[in-house]
């Protein structure tokens, strides 16, 4: 309890030392977001499992076509060869010319058990499609809210130029298009299957480039947000100020809870508003209030001044004067 207790003392002195702040609503919300991207991952994970089981059952398909059934070959052929199986539908969507897929089609096409398995894991890949998409969602809005979910003026001010709520839209609608791209690639790859092949390389290609295209600048966007969140939130926590700072911030506190007290007693309604100042000696003062505050001081420390300043806060009161003093 010690140690939650001093959490608290020290989120209220960096709140009110550093100016901006989490509310306690922000953190909870923080928290279900993380929930929800852990669980969204777990999907994905689930998902890239079984399409992860169909590539390796594609992949030892075109190790029997590509290299058993072709052997002998050269060393660099069967080194091309072993790349192309590695690399498997992805050899497909990025092969360099019309020729050289030509030339794979009639590789692929020279089994139907290949033909069989290749489709399969383009189905498996279109159920991956959902799982990640809803991933990188999650991810993306849990990035951007840690990053700026912030109690603060100054940003609010800076936002009027470019809001980053602005920027989230454009990353979470690259991660929309992203998703697009991969199903037009594999609706283009299930038409190459078909015999004869009924699609273009140029629509392929451009599908291919634009889902790598997408898919590195959403995930960029997304850590470098990250980072941004990671980093204010550790300088919130960690951030060190000067002694005078400080002693202005405490003493603003103070002030603010006697001024609140003696409007109370006074059912008065205003709400008092005052500037502190730091002198020469670090000491903060208090000038400029909007409300008037009457105060007494009585200087001395001894029996003799205690007896004078009896007397005089007698007279005062005899003469309803101290009614007037806060």
């Amino acid at each position: 309890m010690k140690f939650f207790f001093r959490i608290i003392e020290r989120y209220r002195t960096q709140r009110d030392i550093v100016g901006e702040h989490r509310t306690w609503v922000h953190y909870l919300f923080l928290r279900f977001l993380l929930i929800a991207v852990v669980f969204s991952f777990r999907s994905c994970q689930t998902a890239f499992d079984a399409l992860k089981t169909k590539e390796t059952k594609l992949e030892k398909a075109l190790y029997d076509v590509l290299i058993t059934r072709a052997s002998p070959l050269r060393l660099d052929e069967l080194t091309a060869r072993k790349t192309r199986v590695v690399a498997g539908l992805r050899d497909l969507s990025l092969v360099s010319s019309e020729t050289a897929l030509k030339q794979r089609l009639h590789e692929w096409h020279s089994d139907p058990r290949l033909i069989k398995v290749a489709r399969k894991t383009i189905e498996t890949d279109n159920q991956f499609i959902s799982p990640y998409r809803a991933f990188f969602i999650t991810l993306a809005v849990f990035a951007f809210v840690f990053a700026f979910l912030w109690r603060s003026p100054v940003e609010r001010l800076s936002w009027r130029k470019v809001a980053p709520w602005l920027v989230m839209v454009g990353v979470l609608l690259a991660i929309v298009l992203l998703a697009l791209t991969d199903e037009l690639e594999n609706d283009c790859l299930k038409a190459l299957f078909a015999s004869p092949p009924t699609d273009s390389l140029s629509e392929l290609r451009f599908d291919a480039q634009a889902k790598f295209l997408l898919l590195g600048g959403a995930a960029l966007s997304i850590f470098i947000v990250l980072g941004i969140g990671l980093r204010r939130e550790v300088r919130f926590w960690t951030r060190k100020t000067p002694a005078t700072i400080a002693a202005r911030h405490k003493f603003a506190r103070l002030l603010k809870s006697e001024q609140d007290a003696i409007l109370k007693a006074r059912e008065d309604k205003n709400e008092a508003s005052s500037e502190i100042t730091v002198e020469a000696a670090e000491e903060p003062r208090a000038s400029q209030c909007n409300v008037n505050f009457v105060g007494l001081a009585l200087s001395g420390g001894g029996i003799r001044s205690a007896t004078f300043n009896l007397g005089l806060l007698q007279g005062l009161h005899r003469y309803d004067l101290l009614r007037h003093v806060d």
